[in-house]
């Protein structure tokens, strides 16, 4: 992914009076999903070489720079909340989209929800305070993101648990960011 992001910047000229024979030429070898991106002129052209990807979900691995958001197997719950919690804040970034690498697929992450779910009302705990009231159960916390397992449309919402889990197992797996700059869309 990050080298398509790279290369979805290269080879773009951003002269706007440069021969559209040349242009058509240096299409012609480049990858035909790329071409129409490149061909809305100068202004498109220099934000898609403005664009940078990041893994910012993964595992650290050795000889690479650690993501930001770095995930292990053996999180505890506090771990995964905050990996959340980080996870929802780079969401939110503008200028900014998250792609999932999941099981040979990558795909788009549409948005994110979250709730705590109310506690079974037969699931009163015994455990009593220091005052010797009942403390009252904790509901389960529940985070999902949609995305899609197959093709690109919004269709699954996915439990950050399970993402957690295939991540954190194998360094192929990750949630991409990638931006532009904030100049690069003001010019």
């Amino acid at each position: 992914m990050h080298s398509a992001v790279r290369e979805l910047g290269s080879s773009v000229t951003f002269d706007a009076d440069a021969d559209a024979d040349a242009d058509a030429d240096a299409d012609a070898d480049a990858d035909p999903r790329l071409v129409s991106l490149r061909s809305g002129g100068a202004a498109r052209a220099a934000l898609c070489a403005r664009l940078r990807c990041r893994t910012l979900v993964g595992i650290k691995v050795k000889g690479q720079v650690a993501p930001p958001i770095m995930l292990r197997k053996a999180d505890d719950a506090e771990r995964v909340e905050e990996a959340w919690s980080a996870f929802k804040a780079a969401f939110s970034a503008p200028r900014t989209c998250l792609l999932l690498h999941q099981k040979n697929h990558y795909s788009l992450i549409f948005a994110l929800r979250e709730w705590t779910e109310p506690p079974p009302e037969d699931a009163a705990t015994d455990a009593a305070n220091d005052d010797g009231v009942a403390a009252p159960a904790e509901g389960r916390r529940v985070r999902e993101l949609l995305t899609c397992r197959k093709g690109q449309r919004p269709t699954v919402w996915l439990d950050w648990t399970e993402v957690h889990r295939y991540v954190s197992g194998w360094s192929g797996y990750a949630v991409m960011q990638i931006s532009a700059p904030l100049a690069a869309v003001a010019s």
